[in-house]
Protein backbone atom coordinates (compact mmCIF):
# COMPACT_ATOMS: atom_id res chain seq x y z
CA UNK A 1 0.00 0.00 0.00
CA UNK A 2 1.41 3.39 -1.26
CA UNK A 3 0.44 6.55 0.84
CA UNK A 4 0.47 9.78 -0.74
CA UNK A 5 2.17 12.81 1.49
CA UNK A 6 -0.54 14.93 2.88
CA UNK A 7 -0.69 18.69 2.29
CA UNK A 8 0.38 20.02 4.97
CA UNK A 9 -1.97 21.91 7.68
CA UNK A 10 0.13 24.80 8.78
CA UNK A 11 -0.45 27.36 5.21
CA UNK A 12 -0.10 31.16 5.28
CA UNK A 13 -4.07 30.97 5.56
CA UNK A 14 -4.24 28.60 8.09
CA UNK A 15 -2.17 30.42 10.66
CA UNK A 16 -3.24 33.80 10.25
CA UNK A 17 -7.29 32.07 10.81
CA UNK A 18 -5.69 30.36 14.02
CA UNK A 19 -3.99 33.46 14.93
CA UNK A 20 -7.28 35.40 14.42
CA UNK A 21 -9.25 33.06 16.48
CA UNK A 22 -6.57 33.23 19.35
CA UNK A 23 -6.89 37.16 19.48
CA UNK A 24 -11.00 36.77 19.46
CA UNK A 25 -11.22 33.95 22.02
CA UNK A 26 -8.47 36.16 24.15
CA UNK A 27 -10.25 39.46 23.81
CA UNK A 28 -13.62 37.46 24.79
CA UNK A 29 -12.07 35.29 28.18
CA UNK A 30 -10.70 38.31 29.21
CA UNK A 31 -13.26 40.64 29.37
CA UNK A 32 -16.32 38.02 30.27
CA UNK A 33 -15.10 37.48 33.23
CA UNK A 34 -14.69 41.16 34.47
CA UNK A 35 -17.59 42.69 33.28
CA UNK A 36 -20.10 41.50 35.99
CA UNK A 37 -17.40 43.18 38.47
CA UNK A 38 -17.05 46.59 36.66
CA UNK A 39 -20.86 46.87 36.16
CA UNK A 40 -21.40 46.64 39.96
CA UNK A 41 -18.44 49.02 40.62
CA UNK A 42 -20.73 51.20 38.20
CA UNK A 43 -23.89 51.09 40.35
CA UNK A 44 -25.40 48.03 38.73
CA UNK A 45 -27.55 45.80 40.43
CA UNK A 46 -27.33 41.64 40.08
CA UNK A 47 -30.39 42.22 37.31
CA UNK A 48 -28.28 44.94 35.52
CA UNK A 49 -25.32 42.72 35.22
CA UNK A 50 -27.52 40.20 34.09
CA UNK A 51 -29.06 42.28 31.30
CA UNK A 52 -25.90 42.92 30.65
CA UNK A 53 -24.42 39.87 30.11
CA UNK A 54 -27.75 38.62 28.29
CA UNK A 55 -26.58 41.32 25.45
CA UNK A 56 -24.16 39.64 24.21
CA UNK A 57 -25.85 36.59 24.10
CA UNK A 58 -28.86 37.84 22.40
CA UNK A 59 -27.52 39.58 19.79
CA UNK A 60 -24.81 36.62 19.28
CA UNK A 61 -27.44 34.46 18.65
CA UNK A 62 -30.18 36.19 17.02
CA UNK A 63 -27.86 37.82 14.41
CA UNK A 64 -25.96 35.01 13.09
CA UNK A 65 -28.15 33.74 10.36
CA UNK A 66 -27.96 36.94 9.14
CA UNK A 67 -23.97 36.80 9.42
CA UNK A 68 -23.94 33.44 7.35
CA UNK A 69 -25.89 35.01 5.02
CA UNK A 70 -23.36 37.50 4.39
CA UNK A 71 -20.65 34.70 4.86
CA UNK A 72 -22.34 33.39 1.45
CA UNK A 73 -22.78 35.97 -0.53
CA UNK A 74 -19.96 38.44 0.63
CA UNK A 75 -17.06 36.96 1.78
CA UNK A 76 -16.05 34.73 4.68
CA UNK A 77 -12.80 36.43 5.09
CA UNK A 78 -14.42 40.03 5.27
CA UNK A 79 -17.28 38.48 8.21
CA UNK A 80 -14.27 37.50 10.40
CA UNK A 81 -12.54 40.43 10.07
CA UNK A 82 -15.90 42.55 10.59
CA UNK A 83 -16.11 40.09 14.18
CA UNK A 84 -12.74 41.19 15.25
CA UNK A 85 -13.00 45.10 14.85
CA UNK A 86 -16.80 44.77 16.61
CA UNK A 87 -15.24 42.94 19.39
CA UNK A 88 -12.09 45.77 19.51
CA UNK A 89 -14.35 48.32 19.04
CA UNK A 90 -16.52 47.19 22.07
CA UNK A 91 -13.60 47.71 24.58
CA UNK A 92 -13.55 51.24 23.58
CA UNK A 93 -17.12 51.66 24.54
CA UNK A 94 -16.12 49.77 27.70
CA UNK A 95 -13.95 52.65 28.90
CA UNK A 96 -16.87 54.84 29.19
CA UNK A 97 -18.05 54.70 32.41
CA UNK A 98 -21.91 54.41 32.40
CA UNK A 99 -23.86 50.94 32.60
CA UNK A 100 -25.71 51.72 29.28
CA UNK A 101 -22.48 52.28 27.38
CA UNK A 102 -21.36 48.98 29.04
CA UNK A 103 -24.52 47.19 27.63
CA UNK A 104 -23.98 48.43 24.21
CA UNK A 105 -20.47 47.00 24.31
CA UNK A 106 -21.12 43.78 25.11
CA UNK A 107 -24.39 43.76 22.53
CA UNK A 108 -21.48 44.73 19.87
CA UNK A 109 -19.31 42.33 21.55
CA UNK A 110 -22.07 39.70 20.46
CA UNK A 111 -22.12 40.83 16.82
CA UNK A 112 -18.27 40.62 16.61
CA UNK A 113 -18.45 36.96 18.25
CA UNK A 114 -20.95 35.95 15.88
CA UNK A 115 -18.79 37.47 12.90
CA UNK A 116 -15.53 35.76 14.76
CA UNK A 117 -16.85 32.31 15.04
CA UNK A 118 -19.17 32.08 11.39
CA UNK A 119 -16.58 33.65 9.72
CA UNK A 120 -13.66 31.37 11.05
CA UNK A 121 -15.25 28.35 10.65
CA UNK A 122 -16.59 28.81 7.40
CA UNK A 123 -12.80 29.53 5.98
CA UNK A 124 -11.44 26.25 8.01
CA UNK A 125 -13.55 24.61 6.20
CA UNK A 126 -12.29 26.46 3.21
CA UNK A 127 -8.43 26.34 4.13
CA UNK A 128 -7.70 23.12 5.30
CA UNK A 129 -6.46 20.38 2.71
CA UNK A 130 -9.86 17.79 2.28
CA UNK A 131 -7.63 15.17 3.76
CA UNK A 132 -6.29 17.14 7.14
CA UNK A 133 -10.07 18.58 7.78
CA UNK A 134 -10.12 16.85 11.24
CA UNK A 135 -6.71 17.60 12.11
CA UNK A 136 -7.33 21.24 11.44
CA UNK A 137 -10.75 21.36 13.03
CA UNK A 138 -8.72 19.93 15.81
CA UNK A 139 -5.96 22.46 16.23
CA UNK A 140 -8.45 25.35 15.25
CA UNK A 141 -10.34 24.67 18.81
CA UNK A 142 -7.36 23.75 20.45
CA UNK A 143 -6.76 27.40 20.82
CA UNK A 144 -10.30 27.88 22.42
CA UNK A 145 -9.10 25.76 25.35
CA UNK A 146 -5.43 27.64 25.34
CA UNK A 147 -7.03 31.09 25.87
CA UNK A 148 -9.27 29.79 28.68
CA UNK A 149 -6.53 28.50 31.05
CA UNK A 150 -4.90 32.34 31.62
CA UNK A 151 -8.43 33.70 31.49
CA UNK A 152 -9.70 31.20 34.70
CA UNK A 153 -6.03 32.41 36.17
CA UNK A 154 -7.13 35.80 35.96
CA UNK A 155 -10.91 35.64 37.04
CA UNK A 156 -9.56 33.88 40.14
CA UNK A 157 -7.01 36.41 40.52
CA UNK A 158 -9.66 39.41 40.00
CA UNK A 159 -11.73 37.63 41.96
CA UNK A 160 -9.57 38.00 45.46
CA UNK A 161 -8.30 41.12 44.46
CA UNK A 162 -12.38 42.49 44.02
CA UNK A 163 -13.49 40.89 47.88
CA UNK A 164 -10.41 42.76 49.47
CA UNK A 165 -10.98 46.24 47.63
CA UNK A 166 -14.98 46.00 48.57
CA UNK A 167 -14.83 44.77 52.40
CA UNK A 168 -18.26 46.18 53.97
CA UNK A 169 -17.52 50.04 55.50
CA UNK A 170 -19.87 50.60 58.62
CA UNK A 171 -20.43 54.24 58.09
CA UNK A 172 -22.44 56.21 61.16
CA UNK A 173 -26.01 57.73 60.28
Amino acid sequence: MIYEKSASIWTRAFALLCLAQFLGYAQHFMLAPVLPLYVTDLGGSPFVVGLVLASFAVTSVVIRPLVGHWADRWSETGVLISGLLFQGASVFLCLIPMIEAVMLANALRGLGWAGLNTGGYSLLALTAPESRRGEGTRGYCALDVSVRIPSATATVTIARTHRRRTRPVIRDR
